[in-house]
C-alpha cells in the first residue's frame, strides 16, 4: 500500500470512528463540540502516522507537556496511572479530554463504546492536551499506527523498534518558522 492510499484509508477509519463516537458517547460529543467550536469545524486532521507496532514495551506518548501515557505493543494496551484500554484488532481509539475541570486524558473506542480515563494532566500548564488530540489505529495484521489529529499542543512519541532502532517523533502544532514545541539537543562526548 503506498503512502497516499495508507493516509486515505487511515483518514476514513479515524473520521468514521469520530462520527460514531459523536452518536454513541455524550462526553465525546461535548469534547468534539468544544474543540471544533474553539478552533473551527475543520480543525481535526489526520497527520502522517507513526508505526508503533513491533516496538520494545513501552512506547511513551507525551501530550500537552505534562501528560504521559504508554502503549504496550506486546498486549496492545494503551495505559496510564488511572486505567488502560486494550485496542485489539481493527480498532480506532481516539484520545483527548472531556473538559478542563476534571484534568484527565481519556481514550474513547467506538468499537465497544468504551470511555477510559488514562491519566491526569496538570491544568496549570500553559499547554494541555487537546479535547480531540490523537488516534491509535490497529489492523487485523498486528500493526498499530499513531497520528496526532492536529492538536493545539502537539505530541512527542518516544520508543524503540524491536529491530533496535530508537526513535523520537515530534508532532509539532506550530509552523516551521514558529514551532510550538521547542527542543534543544545536547551532544555529549564519551570518554573511551
Amino acid at each position: 500500500m503506498n503512502t497516499g492510499t495508507l493516509l486515505s484509508s487511515l483518514e476514513r477509519r479515524v473520521f468514521d470512528a469520530i462520527e460514531r463516537l459523536r452518536v454513541i458517547n455524550p462526553d465525546f460529543q461535548e469534547a468534539f463540540d468544544g474543540y471544533s467550536g474553539q478552533y473551527g469545524s475543520d480543525v481535526i486532521a489526520v497527520n502522517e502516522p507513526l508505526e508503533i507496532s513491533q516496538t520494545v514495551d513501552s512506547v511513551v506518548l507525551i501530550f500537552g507537556r505534562t501528560c504521559t501515557i504508554y502503549y504496550k505493543d506486546s498486549t496492545r494496551e494503551l495505559f496510564g496511572s488511572l486505567g488502560k484500554i486494550n485496542l485489539g484488532n481493527e480498532n480506532v481509539c481516539i484520545i483527548g479530554r472531556r473538559n478542563s475541570f476534571d484534568s484527565k486524558i481519556v481514550a474513547w473506542s467506538p468499537t465497544d463504546g468504551l470511555e477510559v480515563e488514562l491519566e491526569v494532566y496538570n491544568p496549570l500548564s500553559a499547554v494541555i492536551p487537546s479535547r480531540v488530540h490523537g488516534a491509535l489505529v490497529t489492523s487485523k495484521y498486528g500493526g498499530t499506527l499513531f497520528t496526532d489529529l492536529s492538536s493545539s499542543s502537539g505530541t512527542i512519541v518516544v520508543g524503540e523498534y524491536l529491530r533496535g532502532r530508537p526513535f523520537i517523533r515530534v508532532f509539532d502544532a506550530g509552523s516551521p518558522q514558529f514551532p510550538a514545541i521547542k527542543f534543544e539537543r545536547t551532544s555529549m562526548s564519551r570518554k573511551v
